[in-house]
């Protein structure tokens, strides 16, 4: 569940959010080999903030649908990527069952607190239709609070940070196989991880 803080940060910083990160080049490679490992064209983008995702996997013929709490995210997100099936959801609120072919999950988890994690990976495991596919992005590292970036100013947002075997661990106990993991580093290093649901 998102805290009222991370929101209103969110909300404020949707704007300068647009502005610094809608290249389509970004997570470009990642987009390619997650749709690569899809059994068809049903795509949930959880976190999809404004929309560069939800607009770039449209453009590559899937089926798209992206949910976020921000109110500002989403109405940049409309603007972008119209053709994707947009909803105001938190991620404890997913109730779908069996509907996608692979979850996206982009830079977004992180804004969980670990303790709420693991019934939001089961949810994301029963959204999922058989052999589906999830993908997560999460900053590596220790502990998990409210952390400020330079361009935030002085609005902060909660963040949990994960070592590998961490999130590894939380997955394949929430019904999923690791297929691949691999680290980059951007501004920070960057544990990203695609995983395949068990059964």
């Amino acid at each position: 569940m998102y805290d009222k803080i991370t929101i209103e940060t969110t909300n404020q910083l949707a704007e300068k959010y647009h502005k610094r990160y809608n290249d389509n080049k970004i997570m470009e490679k990642h987009r390619k080999v997650f749709i690569s490992l899809l059994k068809g064209k049903h795509i949930l983008d959880i976190g999809c903030g404004t929309g560069r995702d939800c607009r770039e996997f449209s453009k590559l013929g899937m089926i798209t649908s992206g949910i976020d709490i921000s109110d500002e995210m989403l109405k940049i997100a409309k603007k972008e990527s119209p053709k994707t099936f947009l909803y105001k959801l938190d991620m404890e609120e997913i109730t779908f069952k069996s509907k996608f072919n692979g979850l996206w999950i982009c830079s977004s988890l992180y804004h969980i607190k670990k303790k709420d994690i693991f019934p939001i990976l089961n949810s994301f495991n029963k959204a999922l239709k058989r052999n589906g596919i999830i993908f997560i992005t999460v900053k590596e590292g220790i502990g998990q609070g409210y952390h400020k970036r330079k361009y935030f100013g002085n609005l902060e947002k909660f963040y949990a940070f994960y070592e590998d075997y961490e999130i590894i661990r939380l997955l394949s106990g929430s019904g999923f196989n690791v297929i691949s993991m691999n680290k980059e580093f951007k501004d920070q290093i960057w544990i990203n991880i695609y995983a395949k649901k068990k059964r």
